[in-house]
């Protein structure tokens, strides 16, 4: 028995790739991202396609290389897959897209602990020896310990005295078990594999990543980890969280022992500002960047772009791989003559490319020096973790990415939507706040969705749920009182954007699947979309912000609570309900009041039409000027 592992390290998550092959590995490779959500399988392709899910590799000429950012060749067989990268480049498909690398290999049997949850819970000289295993063995791989994760999973997704029995357990191995930093952090792992991580876990992960020492690289790569986990598992936030991930940040900046040695800052006439970005290697940030890069180009400053983002081609890990890895290979020339679309000359562009993770974040920080800008937009998503110098000497905003209201970045000025009220914490001060308008660009549908073409009518109700962890992100109890509504209203019908399938949806409800529930698999047209739609329900979770956005844009009526950030920062508080379970009872009240729906609808148009680069540029130079003449007061 042996499993085949997909290439983690060659892809970051969140990608969305053209799986090729569905055999043995192409099998193996599908129900790992559907058990995890790592990646989103834009389309799977075989010779012989096999089910209604899998396609003619001829298919992948259909689609743009816009519309997807690998094809991963899930061939065992070396020979096979160099044949096969040549018919894939025959289709269209760029060189530097194609994943060709073998699959890894590991016997389930003498690779994988088989450490049960009983033995996990009482056997303490059993779990000692399976960590040394762990260490001996792995690789770095938390899936050594799969078949533990999975039983904790299914005994604790829906018994929550089971699941504080095993978080109990977990914090007496922790604290009196076991006797070193780098064991805690793997149990602390396999914990939020297992779903069962919650505020202590947290707690305890920032702090044993602090203590772990002349590891840089693990380091860099675990503080990543806390930067991503919180986005996927809201309620695991606790009270300083910020402060103690700005502490983790600066004490590993120090461990670099980088060189600063900064050019004297002069404010007068310089017109000259740095944004710092990892957009040269994603999509999102080179057109949230774009924009105002083009816009202060117009207002005549000098703008040089930085890609700060210090990892490529090397997972940084020696005893526990990433779980949100971004392992990147570099830009091509035929890469980087399409991002100078997006930044015109005489944009500057400056891809460090020095051999080590270290070397990049110095040469950054020389290049940086070396412009003397008048200031700095840091829009770098916390993936680099070298503010904490140069903020010191060079005026910096700070335009979060994925945050809206929090950051342990170092900066004299955090930007927040002016629709949103000024609720910060620690580690941003009131007096640190730059609101600005927000920026969205209106994306245009590519073509139109016509109702009855997808078996609705006229007058039925489509509401609207997008985002690829609707698995996790839209809770059962949720599930539970939005199908009950709307078997009372048969009229209201749900499309889930997203998943192929929803577990817990496909159990509970199968009688509502293709009836009042829908569950669309990946949409590469959502302003299209939108346009048969009537509201967008967002659950409480981080994220889905440009899926939001857009739906503005289109005219949906939005159904959000408070907590939602994402909805928050696009929409403001004006009709957000005060928590999730009073969601669906809005939702119901949009659905039987064309007046109540066509009220909510307009005010999102008008808060979308509100949108303007050139405002929010002005903030930003604004918020600058203010920061300059504090410099020169000091």
């Amino acid at each position: 028995m042996s499993q085949f592992v997909f290439p983690y390290r060659s892809i970051e998550a969140g990608s969305r790739i053209v799986l090729y092959a569905a055999g043995d590995v192409g099998q193996h490779y599908y129900r790992q991202l559907q058990a995890t959500g790592y990646c989103e399988v834009v389309l799977w392709v075989d010779r012989m396609p096999y089910a209604s899910n899998v396609h003619l590799p001829e298919t992948i000429a259909t689609l743009s290389s816009d519309e997807y950012d690998w094809v991963v060749i899930a061939i065992e067989r070396i020979e096979l897959i160099e044949s096969i990268k040549n018919f894939l480049i025959t289709l269209g498909v760029p060189l530097h897209k194609i994943v060709d690398k073998p699959p890894a290999v590991i016997p389930l049997i003498s690779r994988y602990s088989r450490l049960t949850l009983r033995e996990w819970l009482e056997d303490t000289s059993r779990v000692k020896n399976e960590m040394l295993s762990y260490f001996a063995r792995s690789e770095g791989q938390i899936y050594y310990f799969e078949s533990l994760i999975q039983e904790m999973k299914g005994s604790c997704q829906y018994d929550k005295t089971q699941k504080s029995v095993v978080q109990h357990r977990a914090i007496q191995l922790i604290e009196n078990e076991l006797i070193s930093t780098e064991m805690r952090l793997v149990l602390l792992r396999l914990l939020l594999e297992a779903d069962c991580f919650d505020k202590r876990m947290m707690r305890l992960f920032v702090k044993y990543i602090g203590e772990l020492r002349h590891n840089s690289a693990q380091k860099y790569w675990l503080i990543n980890d806390v930067s991503s986990i919180w986005m996927h598992y809201a309620d695991i936030l606790y009270e300083d969280f910020w402060l103690d991930k700005q502490r983790v940040m600066k004490d590993y900046a120090e461990e670099l022992a980088l060189s600063w040695n900064p050019s004297p800052y002069r404010n007068g006439s310089n017109r000259t500002l740095c944004v710092l970005t990892v957009g040269f290697d994603f999509d999102s940030p080179i057109k949230f960047t774009s924009p105002i890069t083009k816009e202060l180009l117009r207002r005549n400053y000098q703008v040089h772009v930085i890609d700060l983002l210090p990892f490529r081609n090397d997972s940084g890990a020696n005893f526990l791989q990433p779980k949100y890895p971004l392992l990147l290979s570099g830009i091509s020339p035929d890469q980087y003559d399409r991002i100078q679309t997006y930044y015109p000359e005489p944009i500057h562009l400056h891809y460090p490319n020095s051999v080590t993770m270290r070397d990049r974040q110095q040469e950054i920080l020389d290049l940086i020096s070396s412009i003397n800008p008048f200031g700095i937009l840091d829009l770098s998503d916390e993936l680099g973790f070298i503010s904490s110098y140069y903020y010191q000497d060079y005026p910096t905003i700070h335009l979060p990415v994925r945050k809206v209201r929090e950051s342990s970045s170092f900066f004299h000025r955090f930007v927040i939507p002016s629709n949103l009220p000024i609720d910060v914490q620690a580690p941003i001060r009131e007096d640190q706040v730059l609101p600005a308008p927000f920026l969205v660009e209106y994306v245009s549908p590519k073509r139109e969705f016509k109702r009855n073409e997808y078996g609705f009518l006229s007058d039925d109700i489509l509401v609207v749920t997008v985002g690829h962890r609707l698995n996790v992100d839209i809770n059962p109890e949720l599930v539970d009182k939005f199908c009950t509504a709307m078997c009372a209203n048969p009229k209201v019908k749900w499309i889930c954007v997203g998943p192929d399938e929803h577990r817990y949806m496909v159990e509970r409800y199968s009688s509502l699947i293709g009836k009042q529930i829908y569950l669309w698999g990946y949409e590469d047209d959502l302003p299209a979309l939108y346009g048969m739609c009537d509201i967008y329900l967002n659950p409480q979770r981080f994220g889905g912000g440009l899926s939001i956005a857009w739906a503005m844009q289109q005219g949906l009526a939005l159904a959000s609570p408070l907590g939602a950030d994402a909805a928050m920062m696009y929409a403001g508080e004006e009709l957000a309900v005060q928590d999730e379970k009073e969601l669906v009872s809005y939702v119901m009240d949009l659905a039987n009041s064309p007046g109540l729906l066509s009220n909510n609808q307009a005010i999102m148009r008008r808060k979308a039409a509100e949108w303007s680069i050139e405002r929010f540029v002005d903030a930003l130079i604004e918020g600058m000027v203010e920061i300059a003449e504090e410099f020169e007061a000091m």
